[in-house]
């Protein structure tokens, strides 16, 4: 999956537990300006409702994270934790399929559609976090 997010040129930030803590310190701390913002932020399951939810929690409620689609991919079909993320407006729960060719084609083209067909609003260069 990690191939497939990196093919779309940086506009896809995949967040994976060695970099989530760091992350979120940025984000919190105002360290990220608007040019460093990804178009599509994508996290496991596990890691979106880690830490009390954490995570959703930061990004539903720090401008301007809160416009960005967050779509958060699982192996399972979890319909109790599908719930959860939803009700912090993530942007899409997405079922990966075990098998890695399939695995890296569905990253791929859930990719590709956000990045494609989402419009997302122009943020001032001297707007901060």
């Amino acid at each position: 999956m990690a191939n497939a997010l990196k093919a779309e040129e940086g506009l896809v930030e995949a967040l994976a537990p060695d970099t989530v803590r760091t992350w979120l310190d940025q984000v919190e701390g105002g360290d990220m300006t608007p040019a460093s913002l990804p178009n599509l932020l994508v996290v496991s399951a596990d890691l979106a409702l880690a830490e009390q939810s954490a995570l959703l929690r930061v990004v539903s409620s720090v401008q301007p994270w809160t416009f960005l689609p967050l779509v958060v991919v699982s192996r399972v079909d979890d319909p109790e934790r599908c719930r959860a993320v939803y009700e912090y407006g993530v942007s899409g729960w997405v079922v990966l399929p075990e098998d890695p060719p399939a695995l890296e084609a569905a990253a791929g083209a859930f990719a590709r559609y956000w990045l494609r067909t989402t419009l997302l609003p122009q943020i001032e260069a001297h707007a901060r976090m």
